[in-house]
């Protein structure tokens, strides 16, 4: 699979210099919100889900109100055709299946830490054979429009006159480093390749035909191009003859050839032809890289096969052994619950006994100071005992008189 992700510039009016079908804010608008007319490439349209931001009918009034808030270089009011909202997709291919979630998630997360506020909204399309997204993205009021768009920020940044190489070139440096942003932090991790393929595949025979194809016309341009050196020469050697000066035979068919040289049929022809050589050569040394790699392949397919083979056959030794342990994991799933359980309700019981201890201890705190009442009691008993039997022994008279108070017999 490959990444796709891609932005387009637009303004709130077509440019009068657009192509004719140009897109303007309000067309691109009603191709995403699937409006009536705007779809023809969707036979059964279904609405956008919005994911992030606000709905697809606020996107104009926005712009509107950024191109209010600017001016241009000189101080006026923006024209209706200047730039003012970025919007992208990204697509992901149709085998992608359930991965689309993930990818689109990550996908979302990437452009609101890329675009901050400035994102104003991002929707869902699952209408079509590709799952994609659209995002738009506008400058904060006061900010220019290069601010949302690093490709036209680089451009801008290369000042002088004579300079639109450069800036074309820092435009496509920019914009490939945006490419790769996305690659490294979302697509790569989707299993997806930064770069799809270079060049239409064809087959073997194909591929054959137009190489020869190309020898022909090279070999038919590189007689031309000799053809046309011939006269040139014989031209020169007319006017050196002419000329009847020292070596004028050279002379006059250098300067003819060097006049020759000079059209531009003659460059053309030579480039065109020095290009087919130097396709030709590269073609031959894809061919033989690729037969290499083919074979390399090839020898790494049978190892692997072989070694896939061995280790289905070791799968289906340790099966039986591997249906077992997994009813002893399940026993032992089991028992562990068991044992959790167990666990549980000793450290309830344990709890419990420890109250029944503190409370036992209590009760044997009260029954010890109960005793000693009792021994003190009958202590005191026996002494008062002691006490009337001395009693009787002496006369009632002098007997000493106890009350019955006095006897404590707790």
């Amino acid at each position: 699979m490959h990444q796709f992700i891609h932005i387009n510039s637009y303004s709130l009016t077509t440019p009068k210099k657009a192509k004719e079908g140009g897109h303007s804010v309000r067309s691109i608008v009603g191709e995403a919100n699937r409006e009536p007319g705007n779809h023809p490439h969707v036979k059964d349209p279904l609405p956008p889900v919005l994911l992030h931001g606000k709905p697809l009918e606020l996107l104009e009034s926005t712009c509107e109100t950024w191109a209010s808030s600017m001016t241009d270089a000189k101080g006026r009011k923006l024209r209706k055709d200047a730039l003012c909202l970025v919007a992208g997709v990204v697509s992901a291919p149709a085998e992608i299946g359930e991965g689309w979630q993930a990818f689109r998630d990550d996908s979302v997360a990437w452009l609101r830490k890329k675009y901050g506020d400035q994102l104003q909204t991002v929707v869902e399309h699952v209408d079509e054979d590709q799952p994609h997204l659209h995002f738009y993205v506008t400058p904060a009021p006061g900010q220019r429009f290069d601010t949302i768009h690093e490709g036209r920020a680089a451009s801008d940044a290369i000042k002088g006159t004579k300079v639109k190489a450069s800036k074309e070139i820092a435009y496509n440096a920019a914009m490939t480093r945006f490419q790769d942003d996305f690659g490294a932090a979302v697509a790569q991790r989707h299993g997806m390749d930064r770069l799809g393929p270079g060049a239409p595949r064809v087959s073997r025979a194909e591929a054959v035909k137009r190489k020869e194809t190309r020898k022909e016309l090279g070999a038919q341009l590189v007689r031309e191009v000799k053809a046309a050196l011939e006269k040139g020469e014989r031209r020169g050697f007319a006017q050196g003859k002419a000329a009847g000066v020292v070596v004028g035979e050279a002379q006059g068919i250098k300067q003819a050839k060097a006049e020759f040289e000079k059209k531009s049929l003659f460059a053309k022809l030579t480039d065109f032809v020095k290009g087919l050589t130097r396709e030709n050569e590269d073609l031959h040394k894809k061919l033989k890289t690729s037969e290499s790699t083919l074979e390399s392949l090839s020898s790494k397919f049978d190892k692997l096969k072989a070694t896939a083979t061995g280790y289905f056959n070791q799968l289906k030794k340790v099966l039986p052994e591997l249906e077992d342990l997994r009813s002893k994991k399940l026993q032992f799933e089991y028992e562990s619950k068991r044992v959790r359980q167990l666990s549980v309700d000793l450290e309830k019981t344990t709890g419990e006994l420890s109250n029944a201890n503190n409370r036992i201890g209590r009760l044997e705190f009260k029954l010890g100071e109960y005793q000693e009442r009792e021994a003190e009691a009958d202590r005191k008993a026996a002494e008062l005992l002691a006490d009337s039997k001395v009693d009787l022994q002496v006369p009632v008279s002098k007997r000493k008189r106890v009350h019955d108070s006095e006897l404590d017999y707790r």
